[in-house]
């Protein structure tokens, strides 16, 4: 496609309309990829070198749609093909509106900005702003190259979409606090802070949080601190305006803390909590209800039952657990888990289990699934380095009506083991089925030897050419499709 854009530009004007040109532009500056992992990674100097406190850090204004991503073409880029696409690519002020600024920049790249700026006219924009470790001398040098970006973003400050803090010094904040007035903030939705600095009374993320929390047009948070819910901060996130909340990475969040924010938490409906451990209150019983969340994630959370035996989720289509097991109990998780989605009576969608211990076994894992709370299941991803032979087996569809999980629709399993032509053999069973009710899409990441499972491979061949859409890769590489 890239070698056509070069060569045939004036082809590709001549078959696609103007409006379609312009969702292949808006598609194309979007990375795709589900994980950092498949991007190429943005070059950098070794930050802990011996030269790293005399040569200037990486600077780069890109596109946050993946800023780590080489990938995809920036507005620049595209506008440089021709004159056709360069008119189009300034007229899409939507293409100017997703900003990532990596270090702080020059003079040279302020300037850069401010085009970038200027191009997106009146659209909401979303902003990125990450800074890397770097030494007091440093931060010295940046005072003036990071207050003369704050005074420039700050001038667009009302149509602040969406923002994102990340940085290892809070002095690089406090330009932004300075300069960024609370009235000016009126369309901002999503703000997310992931602090990295060591010191627990950082005034200047005391500051942010007065500045940003007290906005009436906030939806979306994700605060990455070690605990989220200071007690000397002044404001406190406006719990009962949250549509999703990100407390993935906040290690030293009290139970109490975290459950008493959840109560006032009426109109949630994504929430992600991590990286923490919660404490079983023995006379707590009181539940809290979460009437409008749709999406559960679940990250490194120990004792995760204690969640469960918690919530009340009517409306949960999604869950997502990942590294839940380890050294926990997962009969009892499990069964948490089970009379959570009982007494919230949910039709759950899509479960995603992604757990590389050893504390569960297959067994367990069968049980859990064919559990009348799971039949309404769409999609299915599991990831595990159990051998998963005996889950694959229990998922294979026969004549008699108590086969697992009716509705499946889509299976995904990544860095699983499992024997030759097992997989293949659920895939092929449940594909044949009545149309309807049967898996038309299927997923396979493992770590097999392709040359050791022929028979999966020519099967699943065979089930392209029938319809089915397969996509299979190996050692965690990107899919190879049929």
């Amino acid at each position: 496609m890239s070698r056509g854009i070069q060569n045939e530009p004036a082809l590709i004007n001549k078959v696609l309309p103007v409006d379609v040109l312009g969702e292949v532009f808006m598609h194309s500056i979007a990375c795709s990829h589900s994980s950092t992992e498949l991007c190429m990674q943005m070059s950098s100097p070794d930050l802990f070198s011996a030269h790293a406190r005399y040569e200037p850090l990486v600077s780069k204004i890109t596109s946050i749609h993946h800023h780590q991503c080489h990938s995809t073409p920036e507005p620049f880029f595209l506008g440089q093909v021709c004159a056709q696409w360069r008119n189009l690519v300034l007229d899409m002020p939507q293409l100017w509106s997703h900003i990532a600024i990596i270090e702080c920049p020059k003079e040279r790249q302020l300037e850069l900005l401010r085009v970038w700026l200027a191009r997106s006219r009146q659209h909401p924009i979303s902003i990125l702003l990450s800074w890397h470790w770097c030494g007091t001398e440093y931060m010295k040098g940046l005072h003036q190259p990071l207050r003369s970006l704050a005074d420039l973003l700050a001038s667009y400050a009302s149509r602040w979409k969406a923002v994102e803090f990340t940085c290892q010094k809070g002095d690089a904040l406090a330009s932004f606090c300075e300069v960024v007035g609370l009235g000016s903030l009126i369309q901002l939705e999503s703000f997310t802070l992931n602090d990295k600095s060591s010191d627990r009374a950082n005034n200047n993320m005391n500051d942010l949080a007065r500045l940003f929390f007290r906005l009436p047009s906030l939806r979306k948070l994700k605060w990455a601190q070690p605990d989220f819910y200071r007690p000397k901060a002044e404001a406190h996130p406006p719990w009962s305006q949250l549509r999703s909340l990100d407390l993935s990475q906040c290690p030293e969040t009290a139970t109490d803390r975290l459950f008493s924010a959840l109560l006032q938490c009426r109109l949630l409906e994504d929430l992600h909590i991590g990286q923490t451990s919660l404490i079983e209150e023995q006379n707590d019983i009181i539940p809290i209800t979460l009437p409008a969340l749709q999406i559960l994630r679940v990250t490194s959370l120990a004792q995760s039952f204690v969640l469960y035996d918690k919530l009340v989720v009517p409306r949960l289509r999604v869950a997502l657990l990942q590294n839940v097991m380890k050294y926990q109990d997962p009969g009892r998780i499990w069964n948490a888990l089970d009379l959570m989605l009982v007494r919230s009576q949910c039709r759950l969608e899509r479960f995603s289990f992604m757990d590389y211990t050893a504390e569960q076994n297959q067994e367990q894992l069968i049980l859990q699934l064919s559990s009348p709370s799971f039949s309404s299941l769409v999609e299915l991803t599991l990831a595990t380095i159990i051998p998963v032979d005996t889950v694959v087996a229990a998922l294979m569809h026969t004549e008699d009506s108590h086969y697992i999980l009716p509705g499946l629709r889509t299976l995904e399993l990544r860095g699983c083991s499992f024997v030759d032509g097992a997989i293949s053999k659920v895939a092929s069973s449940r594909f044949r089925r009545p149309r309807g009710s049967r898996l038309g899409r299927m997923k396979v990441r493992t770590t097999f030897n392709r040359h050791f499972h022929l028979q999966d491979v020519f099967t699943f061949g065979q089930l392209t050419r029938e319809g089915m859409e397969v996509h299979l890769s190996h050692n965690f590489q990107p899919y190879l499709e049929f």
